[in-house]
């Protein structure tokens, strides 16, 4: 019920405070929960009360239900993650090298850099600079030298990311949210993003070629992490 709920409210882009207190003597007290829900300027509040902890949280979130079903969604469409390489004007769409090596110019330059890794275990990684996406196999000596050069800012997606590079800063501040959600609500809030995971199931990213879907896939997560860090300073 609880991860259902917080769930929602992270859904219609809520955030969420829970205060406990007790009430009573102290044989036979009642714990006293607090759940209060903001979006913007607007507020919702509701308690609940019962001997144990659990129970007092249901009640304040049972209460809160109605009123949290009639916040409106703020996003009026949804659209799929990978439209947005479809959305971006042709030059401002990003140059990818695919598994060979990129202009020595790419990576001379101290810069802010972009980096995801596709497969499980990861198989390829990419890498996105201002020029484009060097996309390559994660034996790859030139990727692993990129990786390591600590002259760059290495922007990755997730705790799990960042003993990968030698600079890391990790953009995921709540683990709950994913990248498309970030994507979001940085740069189109009205729109909401939706990721096809079947990708996954349907590529086997160790396989060359890769389809030119799965290139377009890998590419905008590198480009879209790099343009977030930036966002972000």
């Amino acid at each position: 019920m609880e991860v259902a709920f917080w769930n929602r409210l992270r859904h219609l882009r809520c955030t969420w405070s829970i205060g406990k207190s007790r009430i009573g003597p102290a044989h036979a007290s009642n714990c006293v929960v607090t759940v209060t829900v903001k979006r913007g300027e607007e507020e919702w509040c509701a308690s609940g009360v019962a001997p144990k902890d659990k129970a007092a949280l249901r009640q304040a979130i049972l209460a809160l239900e109605v009123e949290v079903d009639e916040i409106p969604d703020p996003c009026y469409q949804i659209v799929m993650y990978e439209k947005i390489w479809e959305m971006l004007p042709p030059s401002q769409r990003p140059s990818v090298v695919l598994f060979e090596p990129p202009p020595s110019s790419w990576f001379s330059e101290p810069q802010e850099l972009g980096v995801d890794w596709e497969g499980q275990p990861p198989c390829i990684v990419q890498i996105a600079c201002k020029q484009g996406v060097y996309i390559d196999d994660v034996s790859s000596n030139l990727a692993k030298r990129i990786l390591a050069d600590s002259r760059h800012t290495h922007y990755v997606f997730g705790a799990h990311e960042v003993d990968l590079v030698s600079n890391p800063v990790n953009l995921q501040t709540d683990p709950f949210t994913s990248l498309a959600e970030y994507i979001s609500l940085s740069f189109m809030p009205e729109i909401r993003l939706l990721k096809d995971k079947s990708i996954h199931i349907q590529t086997n990213w160790s396989s060359r070629p890769l389809s030119d879907r799965a290139v377009r896939y890998a590419a905008l997560d590198a480009f879209l992490t790099r343009r977030l860090g930036i966002s972000k300073k």
